[in-house]
């Protein structure tokens, strides 16, 4: 069992001071009696401690600390003026605090300690951090009550177990924990430096960034990727094709649109893509034959014209386009011929939809796959559509408004390709022929019309139809294609004839 020595501090021994200087034992007594004042403060800094977290253990160790002290500035005193000078009771030993129990301290503490000799049980803990208990336990090397940490030690925790994600966490002044180097981003909580977090934006939305309606996203980095908002609704004229023409198609590939035939003032096999990022045009290798009233789409990154009218009437050709290259290759030709037809290309393969042959309006749909050059049958629409518009939105075709073989106008039909079958949706507000359509954030839109400036915006979660910002015109058998969260609608016929007019759309 451990033992220390330990000073009685109630009442040292007064001994008389001459008026000369002071002799060696009076200077002794005089620093023993100091560190005994501070010995009392040491001891009422842990009492006080221990009323506060109830720690038996952690004050047991303070009250050590006290004792170590004062018995270093005993012995110090008589090594430094060369006595031993006396106090009363002399010297007494007693066990350390550390084995007492909390309802012992507690005891303690409201009957006052028991005199030295009286018998503590348990070890002595011995380590010197008086000055700490007086002033400031920060800097100890132990985490007392009040601090995070001290020095290197940081108990145990870490930038991820605080809740950050990652970094250097460190001992800060005051003993509390700094997270200057921890790594916030992914905490799912926006701190410093960060526009977002997770699915914590601070309170902002799509409004903030000058749209009217959509989701924000939050990028790896930590900021706002606004890609996902639309608005504010909004129809901007650009640079016009070379060429005016209506009847024409228009498909996106790469980033590029390619418009190709239609009519000039006679039918053309003209080629030309637009490059949304510099607004410029540049001519493109000619179509095999020219072509009007067709369909096109693009499929894994080529371009396909089927039917429309040229060298006959109803044509049946497949042409397919390779934009890099700009080359054209003659394939398999479609099984039925026919124009004013819509076309889309959904999961690798082309769909050609409805249109006319002479009789009543088809509702034939064929499909063409790529990789074996090949046409076959899928289910037919509801009714015959003729003059209508296609495209794919998040995976679903839809064909929508033209002329119909049974009213009303407006008619929109969503293709599910695992069954092969067409659902009818909500009816447009307003139908037309010869709209072009695109797709956009989700949503479809269709545009222009035969004559009309208007633009309307499907849903398709809830299944319902919103006027949107008209045409800066009226204009008719054009054609539409987005290029990331924009819309571009080229070409046509407006009121004074066929138009080379492009427009670009904000949702």
């Amino acid at each position: 069992m451990n033992r220390i020595t330990i000073w009685t501090v109630t009442a040292l021994l007064a001994l008389p001071v001459a008026a000369s200087a002071a002799t060696p034992t009076e200077k002794c007594i005089a620093a023993k009696e100091k560190a005994a004042g501070k010995y009392s403060q040491c001891r009422l800094v842990a009492e006080s401690k221990f009323a506060k977290n109830g720690d038996a253990t952690r004050l047991a160790i303070f009250l050590q600390r006290c004792v170590d002290k004062l018995d270093r500035s005993f012995t110090k005193a008589d090594e430094t003026y060369g006595v031993e000078c006396p106090t009363v009771g002399d010297t007494a030993t007693v066990e350390g605090f550390l084995g007492a129990t909390s309802d012992q301290l507690v005891e303690y503490l409201a009957n006052g300690f028991p005199e030295p000799g009286s018998g503590f049980c348990g070890p002595l803990t011995a380590y010197d951090i008086f000055s700490g208990l007086c002033e400031s336990t920060c800097g100890d090397a132990v985490i007392d009550s009040g601090e995070d940490c001290d020095i290197g030690d940081l108990s145990a925790e870490t930038c991820g177990s605080l809740g950050l994600v990652d970094g250097v966490l460190d001992c800060g002044p005051g003993c509390l924990f700094d997270t200057s180097e921890c790594l916030t981003c992914g905490n799912s909580a926006v701190d410093v430096g960060e526009e977002c977090d997770g699915f914590d934006f601070d309170g902002q939305t799509c409004l903030d960034f000058g749209f009217e309606n959509g989701s924000l996203s939050c990028l790896e980095d930590c900021t706002t990727d606004s890609s996902d908002c639309f608005g504010p609704d909004t129809w901007n004229a650009k640079t016009s094709m070379p060429a005016a023409r209506d009847k024409l198609t228009v498909v996106e590939v790469n980033g590029k649109i390619y418009a190709m035939g239609g009519v000039i003032g006679t039918k053309t096999g003209l080629v030309e893509e637009y490059d949304p990022a510099t607004d410029s045009w540049t001519t493109k290798s000619p179509m095999p034959a020219a072509r009007y009233n067709h369909g096109a789409a693009a499929v894994n990154g080529k371009i396909y014209v089927v039917g429309g009218s040229g060298d006959n009437t109803y044509n049946r050709d497949l042409f397919e386009y390779d934009p890099i290259a700009d080359t054209w290759a003659v394939k398999s030709s479609m099984p039925t011929s026919r124009t004013i037809l819509s076309a889309a290309g959904l999961n690798g393969k082309l769909y050609a939809i409805g249109g006319s042959n002479g009789g009543p309006y088809l509702t034939k749909v064929e499909v063409y796959t790529p990789a074996t050059d090949s046409w076959a049958t899928t289910g037919s629409l509801p009714t015959g559509l003729s003059m209508h518009a296609s495209a794919v939105v998040d995976g679903v075709l839809y064909a929508v408004s033209g002329r119909t073989q049974q009213p009303p106008s407006g008619r929109l039909f969503a293709y599910n390709p695992a069954t092969g079958g067409w659902v009818a949706k909500a009816l447009m507000p307003v139908g037309g022929e010869a709209v072009a359509a695109a797709n956009a954030f989700g949503r479809l839109y269709v545009i222009g019309g035969n004559p009309s400036p208007a633009t309307y915006q499907y849903d398709p979660i809830s299944d319902s139809w919103t006027a949107r910002a008209p045409l800066l015109a009226p204009r008719y058998s054009l054609g539409a294609a987005s290029v990331g969260d924009r819309i571009y609608a080229v070409g046509g016929r407006d009121s004074s004839g066929r138009s080379a007019a492009v427009e670009e759309y904000t949702p």
